[in-house]
């Protein structure tokens, strides 16, 4: 396929993390608006640039990421309809990389967090419903050795430390005896996340870096994408 991008700088400039600090202490609409400007050109654009750059680096060893960019990247403003903060916009930009739906239930894929103060880098399997979390451990207890390799692979744990994800106190008895070989085997979520400096935002390269740390978690997701269609014989 070869590389399909032209790429000749960075993307976000100082302006990116001045705004983000100046709304963390102004989290109101009415700064907000005024500032709208400031926020497309230093914010918004850079990053749906980011986006699309990072794409379709992806694209390039996993050809299954068919998202389009603005659809990848979720909205500045916050739900505050459950929650006791009430401040209306995110501290930060995000994006997640699937196939057509950035909310797509059952498919493993990326995910980046950018922010002055915290960027966070990783993916895996977030959502997943009854059937498909059946299907995963069933395909886990059965490959179960392919599994810890690929978690226990030195460059996988190295980026990524280990499996996260909010588990079940009980699994169905088919699973009980896998769990005292994997505990993740409890998990109804497998993602991985590895954090990386503010600064690196502002390199030439950080489109790069990015999909790099994506394409270590490569072969987990590809196992996530099998286990999720999978059919026991």
């Amino acid at each position: 396929m070869g590389i399909k991008y032209e790429k000749t700088m960075g993307h976000f400039r100082k302006e990116f993390f001045e705004f983000f600090e100046e709304l963390r202490e102004n989290n109101n609409k009415d700064w907000f608006d005024a500032n709208r400007q400031r926020y497309i050109d230093a914010v918004r654009n850079p990053f749906l640039d980011f986006v699309t750059e990072l794409i379709l680096r992806v694209q390039d060893f996993d050809p299954e990421i068919t998202i389009a960019p603005k659809d990848a990247i979720f909205r500045i403003n916050r739900d505050v309809r459950f929650t006791k903060d009430k401040t209306p916009y995110k501290l930060h930009m995000a994006a997640s990389l699937t196939r057509i739906k950035r909310k797509e239930e059952d498919f493993a894929g990326y995910y980046i967090h950018v922010s002055p103060f915290y960027v966070h880098v990783g993916g895996g399997l977030y959502f997943i419903n009854k059937r498909g979390l059946q299907s995963v451990r069933q395909y886990i207890s059965e490959n179960i050795d392919q599994f810890l390799g690929i978690i226990q692979n030195p460059q996988f744990k190295n980026t990524y430390k280990e499996i996260l994800g909010d588990k079940n106190k009980r699994v169905p008895a088919e699973f009980t005896s896998i769990a005292k070989k994997t505990p993740l085997i409890m998990n109804k979520q497998f993602y991985y996340t590895a954090e990386l400096n503010p600064s690196s935002i502002l390199a030439d390269n950080f489109a790069e870096t990015v999909a790099s740390h994506y394409h270590i978690a490569l072969e987990f997701n590809q196992f996530m994408r099998e286990a999720l269609v999978y059919k026991s014989k």
